[in-house]
């Protein structure tokens, strides 16, 4: 969250000058390089690093925000915020009840996995790599996302019939 709160600002000026789209795809796959190297942490300070960087790079919630406004019709907007901001909301419910399910899986199924294997020398990676591969699919999903800049938004309003 501290590295959210010092760059979440800067990720919204380069969402308004390059685009929501690579803004949005940029941080959706630094969630899966920085959360899947959170997995693998070997010490307190590579998975502090990680988290920081996580942040750091993770410019989500304001360009969607912006981008869900900008897509939908004046009346469909305050819908799109609301599913924005449910959406997230889900994720931060179900993200650590996933996590804590799937944390420790060589102690707490060790009939599927091994002691000895990634899982039992890195207890968090599962969870940390469940998350990378749905944050991987979303990522491979969004370049179908059409492409929304403030010059189509007000081509769109000026053209709206009254």
């Amino acid at each position: 969250m501290f590295g959210r709160c010092l760059t979440s600002t800067l990720w919204g000026i380069a969402a308004d000058r390059i685009g929501r789209k690579p803004v949005v795809m940029f941080g959706i796959l630094s969630v899966v390089i920085f959360n899947t190297l959170f997995g693998l942490s070997v010490t307190y300070w590579m998975a502090i690093a990680t988290r920081f960087l996580l942040g750091a790079l993770n410019g989500l919630l304001g360009p969607m925000k912006a981008y869900a406004i900008e897509v939908c019709r004046p009346e469909h907007e305050p819908l799109a915020l609301s599913l924005v901001s449910t959406a997230w909301g889900i994720g931060l419910i179900i993200g650590p009840a996933l996590g804590g399910y799937l944390a420790l899986p060589a102690e707490k199924y060790p009939n599927i996995f091994s002691p000895d294997s990634l899982f039992g020398r890195f207890p968090y990676f599962l969870p940390c790599l469940c998350t990378s591969v749905f944050a991987a699919i979303v990522l491979i999903s969004c370049i179908w996302m059409p492409v929304c800049d403030i010059s189509m938004v007000l081509v769109s309003l000026i053209m709206q019939p009254v």
